[in-house]
């Protein structure tokens, strides 16, 4: 393990306490006390330490999705999907508030792209708390789904793709029933 810090210390109680901190995945840090490796392990989420530049993405803002057929686009995010707080944004457009405090614009009346799974793209993933009875409600809806299942992604998150009505692949990320 390569060490990246073991220059922090702390004043805990009275004792003086060593953290290291060590750049591997998942991150940790092993604390000493008074000198003794005491081989307690903190497991930390990923985070990046240092200066960002002032041009560095810090996340995503909104999504965009541009649809063939407004109406029926919009039917299927907020009916299907429930996507139930909107604001029109004009006579084919509107503004979905999603609950993380960001938001999706979709924009209707345009002109269809290549919509086979090789063509170039962007997507996005909504999440969900469970990827399967999103993906058996998108399924009984006569929704065309990428994957045959659901794929486990790992560490409890499972991940599939589907078209919605204009051809956009959207992707889902979640977990189980």
């Amino acid at each position: 393990m390569d060490r990246c810090s073991t220059s922090l210390k702390a004043n805990c109680s009275c004792e003086i306490f060593e953290v290291t901190f060590f750049v591997s995945r998942p991150l940790f840090f092993r604390v000493k006390e008074r000198g003794e490796d005491t081989s307690l392990e903190y497991r930390l989420p990923t985070f990046t330490i240092g200066f960002m530049s002032s041009t560095a993405i810090t996340g995503v803002v909104m999504i965009s999705v541009y649809a063939v057929n407004y109406d029926e686009s919009f039917q299927f995010y907020n009916g299907l999907l429930g996507l139930e707080t909107w604001s029109a944004m004009g006579d084919h457009s509107c503004y979905f508030s999603l609950p993380d405090e960001r938001g999706m614009y979709l924009i209707g009346k345009r002109s269809p792209a290549d919509s086979d799974m090789n063509s170039v793209r962007t997507t996005f993933a909504f999440e969900v708390a469970s990827a399967f009875d999103l993906y058996a409600k998108l399924k009984e809806a006569g929704v065309e789904l990428v994957q045959d299942e659901p794929m486990d992604m790992g560490q409890g998150y499972y991940w599939f793709q589907f078209f919605d009505p204009s051809r956009n692949v959207i992707e889902v990320l979640g977990g189980k029933p």
